[in-house]
């Protein structure tokens, strides 16, 4: 029988010791070793002008969540935008379900390596988010 894991909301109550179990349920859930910190806690904006702390999935987890639900990226559209860019990444896996998701990030006022950090950003944002889809790892976003 595989063990009940419910996301939590309100990470940052947590105590240190409840963060790492908690870390180990998400890795346990998504059966990817703990050892490898694929996942870490960061705080992101939370729209009000406060800051939320969230177990976010690395690259490294995300490509293996792909490799291992046999999830293809089908298309990458970039689009540019005034002081944006986008991607829009469509997935597909063995199974023909589709996901869609699109990754953005501000380029106004630019240049240089800044820029590129910029594309690479979005077009990553893109990805991560349609793996995280398929996968059931929303919560991690």
């Amino acid at each position: 029988m595989t063990e009940k894991f419910t996301p939590i909301e309100s990470l940052s109550r947590l105590t240190e010791d409840q963060k790492k179990e908690y870390y180990e349920q998400v890795c346990r859930h998504f059966d990817i070793p703990a050892h490898l910190n694929l996942l870490e806690y960061i705080y992101m904006d939370a729209g009000d002008g406060a800051r939320k702390l969230v177990l976010w999935a690395k690259k490294g987890a995300t490509d293996i969540w792909r490799d291992r639900h046999n999830i293809s990226i089908k298309s990458l559209v970039k689009e540019d935008g005034d002081g944006y860019v986008m991607f829009t990444a469509t997935g597909e896996n063995d199974k023909h379900r589709q996901e869609m998701s699109v990754g953005a990030a501000e380029t106004k006022g630019k240049t240089g390596k800044v820029l590129s950090d910029a594309v690479m950003t979005a077009q990553t944002r893109a990805v991560r988010r349609m793996t995280l889809q398929f996968v059931g790892g929303g919560f991690l976003d």
